[in-house]
C-alpha cells in the first residue's frame, strides 16, 4: 500500500486529484492489488473512439489513508522528503492525511508534529494558529494512543457470558 500511497499523496496535493491514469502508477501490479483487496477501481471508457481508463480509490478516506502509509514510510527512509511532503501541506485539507499518519509511525508523528509546532509559533493569524493547536492536541492523541494500542488490548477482560 505504500506505493498505492506515493500517487494517492501527489493526487491530494495536487488539488485534490481523485482520477488517476495507470502511468501514474509505479507499477500496474500496484493497481491490479489496490482494486482487488477493494481500495480501488478501474473503469474503462471510450472517448472518441480511444479507451481511456480511468482508476480512483472507492472513497476519499481510502486515498488519504494510503497516502499517510506513503508518508509515514518516509520517516524511515527520507526524513528530509517527509517533512518537504508536510512543508507543503494544507493543514485544513490534509488532515486526515496527518492524523493517519501519526497514527501509523512513532517516528513520523515526531516529524509532523515538530513541524507543525513551528509554524504555529510563527503564525499571526489568531483562528489558524489556534486551529493548529487543536490539530496538534489531535496528532498526539494519535500518535499516544498508536504507542499504546498494544498494551490497551492486552488488557481487555473477558466477559463472563
Amino acid at each position: 500500500m505504500v506505493h498505492i500511497g506515493k500517487t494517492a499523496l501527489h493526487g491530494l496535493m495536487n488539488n485534490s486529484k481523485f482520477i488517476f491514469q495507470p502511468d501514474e502508477f509505479d507499477r500496474p501490479e500496484i493497481v491490479e492489488l489496490g482494486c482487488l483487496i477493494g481500495l480501488m477501481r478501474v473503469v474503462h471508457k471510450h472517448v472518441s473512439s480511444k479507451k481511456i481508463t480511468d482508476i480512483s480509490f472507492i472513497h476519499k478516506t481510502f486515498q488519504e489513508y494510503c497516502a499517510a502509509l506513503y508518508l509515514s514510510s518516509l520517516a524511515d527512509t527520507d526524513v528530509d522528503l517527509l517533512k518537504s511532503y508536510v512543508s507543503q501541506m494544507n493543514f485544513y485539507a490534509m488532515e486526515n492525511v496527518l492524523r493517519f499518519c501519526c497514527g501509523s509511525s512513532q517516528k513520523a508523528a515526531e516529524c509532523v508534529v515538530t513541524y507543525i509546532t513551528k509554524v504555529a509559533n510563527l503564525e499571526t493569524n489568531t483562528d489558524k494558529a489556534q486551529y493548529m493547536v487543536k490539530l496538534l492536541c489531535i496528532l498526539l492523541y494519535e500518535d499516544y494512543y498508536s504507542q499504546y494500542s498494544i498494551h490497551f488490548d492486552a488488557l481487555k477482560i473477558e466477559s463472563g457470558d
